[in-house]
């Protein structure tokens, strides 16, 4: 079917059943059709499922769908807040991303999440407190998407992407904010 609500009428099911990944394929054939943040967030949670199920912290799969979740939501509600910056912002936190995403070793699924290389980026702190106001008072999915970025950037122990996300994850503060800067530097253990 091309009918990308039918794919996830589908993937819905078999996600029920227990079969995470053939939920995943066709979470993926909805997104090919239509590329939503809802369909976004079930592939990050059957990613999400099957790490902890196979004992692993965060895996690049997972990652690119927590990275879709959170840019599609950006790309939803920075417009409302960001008086004519929208696209700047966006890029100012799809950069450090593009690049982590961009090694030969991750390759591959990050082409699925469609996302677009942006041009290089300066990172301004000020940009990076806009973008955690955008964050604040974010629904649940949108924050457990960024506190699986923080686990992947660590694990990956990406520089740009940790620091980033340890400045969206101090001015979001919370318990959200807080598992964020921790996960990235607060255990003695970080590389950060």
């Amino acid at each position: 079917p091309t009918e990308p609500r039918l794919w996830t009428h589908l993937g819905d099911g078999l996600a029920r059943l227990g079969r995470g990944e053939e939920a995943i394929r066709a979470y993926e054939q909805a997104w090919f059709w239509l590329p939503q943040i809802e369909t976004a967030t079930r592939l990050f949670r059957c990613y999400h499922d099957r790490d902890a199920a196979w004992g692993v912290a965060a895996s690049p799969e997972g990652a690119h769908w927590a990275f879709a979740v959170t840019e599609r939501f950006l790309s939803q509600e920075i417009p409302r807040s960001s008086s004519g910056r929208g696209e700047a912002l966006l890029a100012v936190f799809r950069a450090p991303w593009h690049d982590l995403f961009s090694s030969p070793s991750l390759h591959s699924a990050y082409s699925r999440t469609n996302a677009k290389p942006p041009s290089e980026v300066a990172s301004r702190h000020h940009d990076l407190v806009l973008l955690a106001s955008v964050f604040r008072g974010a629904p649940e999915d949108i924050l457990d998407s960024l506190l699986y970025l923080a686990c992947f950037s660590r694990l990956q122990r990406d520089v740009r992407t940790a620091q980033q996300l340890i400045t969206i994850g101090q001015r979001i503060g919370g318990t959200h904010g807080e598992e964020i800067v921790q996960t990235l530097r607060g255990d003695g253990t970080a590389f950060l």
